[in-house]
């Protein structure tokens, strides 16, 4: 949806609307920066409060918003949300959140856009209370607007409800830690501790929308697409919230399937239309809608009629989703006059070309992640070698620097880079015997009887 001049608010989500102008904070206020810069917060200095989070007379949760912790938190939901894209932080524009303590939670959050010569200005409203994954949700569809419109030059393009839901979701489910930082507690001698503690069992992130959509009917891609007000609201809405998470979730799970995702973002302010951008992205999977439809069709009947609470995913399966997680995509060029192609490379070349590139350390912990949750889905055959992989990306990642480094890597520095890479590389002869004995199995098995 393209934005002109004025407000126009989206239903599916709530209560954001958009208008075209920016006007400085009121005085009094602090601001504060986020760590890369794209986040400069305003609010009025913290007071004194018995506790981080109020409740309203309905028992809905709300978090009590302060400059320096939304900062974190604004920085916390984009690197969630650039690792489940696999994508570097490569920001334009700014972004100005202006807190407003006197505001009631449920209003709208205003969003002012501006377009400068080099990019474009956002300011957020948000009332100072507020439901915390409505907040984590606003800040995934303006990070994608602003991803969209980074080199737009005409109106101002939204970023399709389905998407956003979807990443917004996924963000929310696979977070290792809140994204919503709760202000401290205050203790005596005018200490403001904060601690947080999460305990339980990893669980698929999948699990919410699993059980609900097996009770409701996953939308159809021309419902997804194209959403009318109807699916929307009330309870149809959460059908599209859900739905939406299992179409993203889905396609970047095929192969190549995020940088595909990260090309039609890239793309999206210049097509005639969602529609042909999202095929042209995806080509090498659909044929055309009507492919793109059956397919859907048969994921969301799979999906809806197995177990996830059992299911573990076949080995084959599992040594691929192995495969994506050891890999990362990165840009190149052939010449300094060719344009940039996205392709995907081992994890040991990107430790051994990135190191003491700040970005680094996040991504290691990133994947480390990732193959923590990968042990609960993955027969017991790989298990061991998903866990050997885990710890080694854990010991790299705790001895990556955290800021970037003028100066070349120490002789220690290049002794454990080399240790890390051949202890990958023994790990990849190992995940590579398991491969062709499973190719030679399967071969037993379907070989006709003499």
């Amino acid at each position: 949806m393209k934005c002109c001049a004025g407000v126009w608010v989206l239903t599916c989500l709530p209560l954001l609307g958009f208008c075209t102008s920016i006007t400085l904070p009121m005085p009094g206020m602090i601001a504060v920066r986020s760590r890369s810069g794209q986040f400069i917060v305003y609010g009025h200095p913290p007071q004194p409060q018995p506790a981080g989070r109020v409740t309203d007379p309905l028992g809905t949760n709300f978090v009590r918003l302060e400059p320096a912790l939304v900062a974190v938190s604004c920085e916390r939901i984009k690197q969630a949300l650039l690792g489940e894209l696999c994508a570097p932080d490569r920001w334009r524009s700014k972004f100005y959140v202006v807190l407003h303590p006197g505001v009631a939670p449920n209003q709208t959050i205003q969003v002012s856009s501006s377009r400068f010569a080099n990019g474009w200005l956002y300011r957020v409203d948000t009332p100072a209370a507020i439901e915390a994954d409505r907040f984590v949700r606003t800040i995934v569809r303006l990070l994608l607007v602003e991803w969209i419109n980074r080199f737009n030059s005409g109106d101002m393009i939204d970023a399709p409800a389905w998407l956003s839901e979807g990443l917004a979701e996924l963000v929310l489910d696979h977070s290792a830690l809140d994204l919503l930082v709760p202000p401290p507690t205050p203790r005596p001698f005018s200490l403001r501790v904060s601690t947080t503690v999460r305990q339980g069992w990893l669980t698929n992130h999948m699990v919410r929308a699993h059980q609900f959509l097996r009770m409701h009917e996953p939308l159809g891609l021309d419902a997804l697409l194209a959403p009318t007000q109807a699916v929307l609201l009330g309870e149809a809405a959460l059908t599209f919230r859900y739905s939406g998470q299992l179409l993203v979730s889905e396609l970047i799970q095929l192969p190549a399937g995020r940088a595909a995702m990260c090309g039609f973002l890239d793309s999206l302010a210049f097509g005639p239309d969602q529609q042909s951008v999202l095929l042209r992205a995806f080509a090498p999977y659909f044929g055309g809608y009507a492919d793109m439809a059956k397919w859907w069709e048969l994921k969301t009947y799979h999906f809806t009629s197995r177990d996830l609470r059992t299911q573990t995913w076949p080995i084959k399966d599992a040594l691929k989703k192995l495969d994506d997680i050891l890999t990362v995509p990165v840009l190149t060029r052939s010449d300094t006059n060719s344009p940039a192609a996205r392709i995907t490379t081992a994890i040991q070349s990107v430790i051994r070309d990135n190191w003491g590139q700040p970005w680094l350390k996040d991504t290691l912990q990133f994947k480390a992640a990732q193959l923590q949750a990968l042990q609960l889905r993955v027969p017991l055959e790989i298990v061991g070698l998903v866990v050997e992989y885990r710890k080694l990306l854990q010991n790299i990642a705790a001895r990556a620097p955290r800021k970037q480094t003028t100066t070349p890597p120490s002789h220690a520095a290049q002794a454990f880079v080399s240790q890390a890479v051949a202890k990958l590389n023994a790990l990849d002869v190992r995940r590579a015997a398991l491969e062709q004995k499973l190719s030679e199995t399967q071969g037993l098995q379907t070989r006709p009887p003499n």
